[in-house]
């Protein structure tokens, strides 16, 4: 069924750049590099050839993560900061790499994994518990504890930007209990939050 053309069902417009999709799923699966323009909001734009291995859609976002071959490093790319996409045979003896699709992400709630996982508390108030039991935040979230009012979870992943992202959107319904270096960071970000309302 193709879902596209049926009326009654309503989708979210397509990730920007999906039409890279298919030119970097053509060259993973055929082993071959990416010669890319990059342009991080940090830096100037950066040609290079890029070895992808795979790719994952993260917030309405497609990125891309293999080895920057300019740098032989490990680079996670959003499509929407690629230009001039071409791919190109990879003449060197066969690339090997240690980047494994299922772990690499596997304790980020995003698609940063510049912070060592650990283990989180948060308590969430009624009626957000629900929510989030039905939709846990990261699939390590268990349930420590549990009254009328409120959930306590806790959660074994990186305390990365994007998580904390994902904690202030759930408003005054979530609060981090634990680790205190993490409470710490979550009242200087809400209380420059409320600077800027002044």
């Amino acid at each position: 069924m193709d879902i596209k053309q049926k009326a009654i069902i309503q989708l979210e417009p397509p990730a920007p750049k999906s039409e890279y999709l298919d030119v970097i799923l053509e060259a993973i699966e055929s082993k071959s590099m990416l010669h890319l323009t990059y342009k991080s909001h940090y830096k100037d734009p950066e040609e290079l050839d890029f070895y992808p291995v795979f790719v994952r859609l993260c917030q309405q976002r497609w990125y891309v993560i293999g080895i920057n071959l300019n740098k032989d490093s490990v680079r996670v790319y959003a499509f929407e900061r690629i230009s001039n996409l071409t791919i190109q045979s990879y003449n060197g003896k066969p690339f090997s790499h240690a980047i494994n699709p299922d772990e690499y992400f596997s304790y980020s709630y995003g698609v940063i994994n510049d912070e060592e996982p650990q283990l989180i508390q948060i308590r969430a108030f009624w009626p957000q518990n629900l929510y989030l039991k039905d939709v846990p935040l990261h699939p390590s979230q268990e349930t420590l504890y549990e009254t009328e009012d409120f959930t306590d979870f806790e959660l074994f992943v990186r305390p990365t930007y994007d998580f904390v992202q994902a904690l202030l959107s759930q408003r005054e319904q979530v609060i981090v209990l634990g680790p205190h270096h993490l409470v710490k960071n979550m009242q200087e970000v809400i209380a420059k939050m409320a600077a800027n309302y002044i």
